[in-house]
């Protein structure tokens, strides 16, 4: 039987009196009848009739291809249905709600043919658990105010309109306003349970952590869901999704909780797509207790959800995983607030990750992901990315967020699992690239952002930009590898992809890394990291002494490694932190390049934990920047330039090489200084400053040095070595102002050094073999060298091979003191050379110059060519060997002083001695004149005879000593002249004649020869001096000398006296 519940309520009110009974009996029908009930706003009303459990809604307005209803309520009770019986041609059936109730559907919703459906209700809906839709086309669930259309009209829920819709458009617009009301959707989860693949059983055994989760539904809850292809939208004001699932196989899910403004909609092939720039406001959506949005399919599905603050909570997911040949679509998320991935599914053995992912299982890629929020916080081991198990490329995952990003805890479920944004391979498709920008980013408890390859696709890029500050910190709590991380890698033969960080400032603490490792045949991507102002790298693992903070890449496998650029203003690289870059099998080690505008600090040791001493590794560690070649790869080179540096605690720049390949090279540009001091506490042999080293047959690489200030102190040192079989770098520093090397470590017998060495390591018995490589040479230039107290500059050799050169160019000074050296000498090899040019040369106290041998070699040759040479205090300088002959000596110096106990050798004690030579510079005396500005001047041509000076008056003259060379421009220097002041006898008369008066007083006249003195120790007049002389005790004297002409004396000169 079919009731039209129209038409009965028309009859009843006609015919039926409303006593109390007949309305005890509507009210009491009303429930059963009055869920849906049409209004009377439309031209051709809508009408409800029931058929058993089935409300059949025909009527309505039709309007082309549009039919419009009008209900004054609609909901739909558990176990019943509601069925649209719409003609064929209808292709959007526009639903309104215009009563004050809320929509309760817990029932079926059906419609004939394609057609979509939109569910209109500005008070609110509510799906129950038991929420079906049986429709053709996309269905739209709305609690907006109402539907807008291009030509205009507005077909509103709030104020509805009697006069007739004559628009035949499609739908362009939503418009929603503060009193829009909620929407909930009601379920039992998804059922989902991770499937861990065979992959990640093999990766785990190895103790590499893998989080990925192939996920299968394994008990279907349906919830919402529209056919393949179709849209199922919901909008209005809060939304909220307890264990509600939405689906739409590869079709669309949109999510939007708006507070006021128009939502934009336009037809897609899958149905709708909306845009929401007209927005002014959002409101929250919340997914929880494993609720889904989930458009999985063969491919090309999509999905948005937009609001204020979105929370993924216990194991909810939004899904997009592509089953066929088609790519997936996009993934999009935005919170104009807070946007949150907390936590997994309460069940240990089914455990689901919660949050934000795609994935492809066919050929199709996956859906690119895409986030945007104001603040982004993933937590309790929930994940945002993309990834791909077989041939189909893994989605692209860009996150934008306008403050903050906190990456933080693992899951309290299985502490194993932890935050991640990521991008992974596992298969033969490449991953995408991952692109975060934000204001700040901070990572804790293991939480990481990987692009990461197990099989042989590429994987892809890592971008971080972050305005302000970047923060990475520590590790899991219980696994002792799984570090905070950003990086790219490699587990098989893919390559692994680049990762790019940039921010204001950067922190990397306690075991946490930037990197790009790669374990298999696939190369290592690049790490450049770009700062503004401060990188701080510092610590190691609480929980594992060998994870240290890091910036690496690293090829584990065959594959190349990739290069480590770093561009900040000021470095700190601090207890046990590193920098490395490196191959350990037959892969080429990458480059470090490192430009710090102001200050690079490398400097103490990671903090000793002796509760680790039982299970992990406790080599002590210190702060370093690496080049590593532990196969037959070359390592790579290491460049650095700063203004000042600054090494201590072991503090290291070390390139080094333990197998056939060869060492990288090491160049460091100091504008100001070089500080090293010290060495590491636990271990001296492990000294601060720069090393380069080859432990095998691998050669050590370069060391080259440029700054303007180098001090080595207390242990400090710049070190090339060889241990086996390959030779040792050389080294190169030139210093525009000094270099110091001085000390030892206090209490050890390692001091600091300038050294190229070919050293032997211990084998298993403590014999010393196979060390045949040659030292390498040591060149210095700097206009002051110190050396005190112990300090060395030396080619060492200690096995079988030469010893190298040490050659310095000193423009002004080299000191030796306190058991100093300059040394290139060979335990049984051919000695070294030394050459030194120096304008002074020091030794003092026990110092020495040696190019000494052991065994058959030679002694080396000693060149030394300075102004001044001084060995004092039992210094020497040798060139001695064993059984082979003595080296030569050759000095070439104006001035050698060597005390008693001193000593100048070039002997052998069962060879022939060498040949020392000390020979004097050839002196060019022409080099020392100067060429006057002008002619000599005769004094008697410029001095004028005057009147006597005979009283009360004096003539002093003091000056420097000696006369200049250029009468212009230089002046006296040294002794004042000292003058010998004597009396002079009055000229009598205007008769010009001579007296000379003897020192007993007796005075004669007589002619004087033209150059003569004329004095007069009694007359106590003066007379003017025109001429000096040195008397036979050497004083200097003024004279007056007079010519044997009859001189003119004015005759106002003479009354004067």
């Amino acid at each position: 039987m079919k009731i039209s519940i129209s038409d009965r309520l028309f009859d009843w009110g006609l015919s039926v009196p409303l006593n109390a009974s007949a309305l005890f009996i509507l009210l009491n029908i009303t429930p059963v009848f009055g869920q849906i009930v049409p209004d009377a706003t439309l031209p051709n009303p809508s009408q409800v009739s029931i058929e058993g459990n089935t409300y059949t809604l025909d009527g309505g307005t039709e309007a082309g291809t549009n039919l419009f209803h009008s209900f004054d309520s609609f909901s739909v009770l558990t176990g019943t249905e509601a069925f649209f019986n719409n003609a064929a041609s209808i292709e959007n059936i526009l639903t309104r709600v215009t009563g004050g109730n809320i929509s309760n559907i817990d029932g079926l919703i059906r419609a004939n043919g394609t057609a979509n459906l939109f569910l209109i209700n500005p008070n609110g809906i509510v799906f129950g658990n038991n929420a079906r839709l049986d429709i053709g086309g996309s269905f739209l669930g709305t609690t907006a105010e109402s539907v807008l259309f291009d030509s205009g009209e507005a077909f509103s829920a709030t104020q509805p309109r009697r006069t007739p819709l004559l628009t035949v458009t499609v739908p362009v617009g939503l418009q929603l306003g503060p009193r829009s009301g909620n929407i909930q959707v009601n379920g039992a989860g998804h059922g989902f349970t991770s499937q861990d693949t065979p992959l990640s059983d093999i990766l785990l055994a190895n103790g590499f952590p893998f989080q990925g989760q192939s996920l299968v539904r394994t008990d279907r809850h349906v919830g919402l869901e529209v056919l393949p292809g179709q849209t199922l939208a919901l909008l209005g004001g809060s939304v909220d999704l307890p264990g509600g699932i939405l689906t739409a196989e590869g079709g669309r899910v949109e999510v939007g909780a708006v507070e006021n403004g128009i939502v934009t909609l336009s037809p897609i092939s899958a149905g709708w797509q909306f845009n929401y720039e007209g927005v002014a406001g959002f409101r929250d959506i919340r997914f929880s207790q494993a609720a889904t949005a989930d458009t999985s399919g063969t491919g090309a599905g999509s999905m948005q959800i937009a609001g204020r603050d979105i929370t993924f909570a216990d194991g909810s997911l939004a899904l997009i995983q592509t089953t066929g040949s088609q790519d997936g679509g996009r993934l999009s998320v935005r919170a104009s607030g807070l946007l949150e991935a907390l936590g997994s599914t309460p069940d240990p053995l089914s455990m689901v990750i919660g949050g934000i992912e795609s994935q492809t299982i066919a050929e199709g890629s996956a859906a690119s992901v895409e986030v945007s929020a104001n603040r982004l916080v993933v937590r309790g081991g929930s994940r945002v990315g993309s990834r791909t198990y077989s041939g189909g490329n893994a989605g692209s995952v860009r996150v934008t967020v306008t403050d903050a990003i906190e990456l933080r805890n693992v899951s309290p479920l299985n502490p194993l699992l932890t935050p991640e944004i990521f991008n992974h391979i596992l298969g033969s498709g490449d991953g995408g690239n991952i692109e975060i920008s934000a204001r700040t980013l901070s990572f804790t408890d293991g939480a990481s952002v990987t692009a990461g390859t197990f099989g042989s696709g590429r994987g892809g890029n890592v971008t971080v930009d972050v305005a302000e500050s970047i923060e990475i910190m520590g590790g899991s709590p219980i696994n002792p590898i799984d570090a905070s991380s950003i990086e790219s890698f490699s587990f098989a033969g893919g390559a692994s992809g680049n990762v790019e960080v940039s921010a204001r400032n950067l922190r990397v603490i306690d075991g946490a890394g930037i990197n790009t490792p790669t374990l298999g045949s696939g190369r290592g991507g690049n790490v450049t990291v770009n700062v503004v102002e401060s990188i701080d790298l510092v610590g190691i693992s609480p929980i594992n002494a060998s994870v240290a903070a890091n910036i690496n890449s690293l090829a584990v496998g065959s594959g190349d490694s990739g290069n480590v650029s770093i561009s900040t203003q000021n470095l700190r690289v601090m207890e046990g932190a590193q920098i490395t870059a490196g191959t350990f099998d037959k892969g080429r080690g990458g480059d470090v390049t490192i430009e710090v505008a102001e200050s690079l600090e490398l400097f103490g040791l990671a903090p000793f934990n002796p509760d680790l001493t039982s299970t992990l590794s406790v080599t002590p560690r210190t702060a370093s920047i690496n080049s590593i070649s532990l196969g037959s790869g070359d390592g790579g080179n290491i460049r650095i330039s700063a203004r000042n540096v600054r090494f201590a605690d072991g503090g290291q720049i070390s390139a080094s090489s333990t197998a056939s390949g060869r060492g990288g090279n090491v160049t460091l540009d100091a504008a100001e200084s070089i500080e090293a001091v010290g060495a590491s506490p636990l271990d001296s042999f492990i000294r601060s400053g720069i090393t380069s080293s080859g432990l095998s047959t691998g050669d050590g690489g370069t060391v080259t040095i440029h700054t303007s200030r180098l001090m080595l102190r207390d242990g400090g040192a710049v070190s090339t070595n060889t241990f086996g079989r390959g030779n040792a770098g050389t080294i190169a520093i030139d210093s525009t102002a000094s270099i110091e090397v001085q000390g030892g470590v206090p209490g050890e017998n390692v001091f600091s050094a300038v050294e190229s060495a070919a050293t032997p390591l211990p084998d298993s018995f403590g014999t010393t073999t196979g060390l045949s490589g040659d030292s390498g040479n040591v060149t210095i230039s700097t206009p002051q060298l110190s050396i005190a107290n112990g300090g060395r500059v030396s080619a060492l050799n200690e096995g079988s091979g030469l010893g190298g050169t040490v050659r310095i160019n000193s423009g002004e000074i080299v000191r030796l003191d306190r058991n100093a050296g300059i040394t290139a000498s060979t335990l049984s090899g051919e000695g070294g050379n030394v050459v030194l040019a120096a304008s002074s040369l020091q030794l003092t106290d026990q110092s020495q110059i040696g190019a000494e041998a052991g065994g058959t070699g030679n002694g080396g040759n000693i060149t030394i060519a300075a102004d001044t040479i001084a060995l004092l205090e039992g210094s020497r300088i040798n060139a001695n060997a064993l059984e082979g002959q003595g080296g030569n000596i050759e000095i070439a110096t104006r001035g050698l002083f060597v005390s008693p106990e001193s000593s100048i050798t070039a002997s052998s004690q069962l060879g022939v001695d060498g040949i020392v030579a000390v020979t004097e510079p050839e002196i060019d005396t022409s080099s020392a004149l100067v060429s006057l500005s002008e002619d000599p001047i005769d004094p008697t041509t410029q001095v004028v005879s005057a009147c006597s000076v005979a009283r009360e008056n004096s003539f002093v003259v003091t000056g420097n000593g000696g006369l200049p060379p250029d009468p212009i421009n230089d002046f006296l220097r040294g002794q004042t002249v000292w003058v010998d002041l004597r009396d002079f006898f009055d000229l009598e008369g205007e008769n010009s004649f001579e007296v000379d008066e003897n020192r007993d007083g007796d005075r004669s006249e007589k002619g004087q020869s033209q150059g003569e003195a004329l004095t007069d120790a009694t007359n106590s007049e003066l007379v003017e001096a025109n001429g000096w002389r040195i008397d036979a005790n050497g004083d200097v004297e003024l004279v007056s000398y007079q010519s044997r002409k009859v001189a003119f004396i004015p005759s106002e000169c003479l009354w004067k006296r």
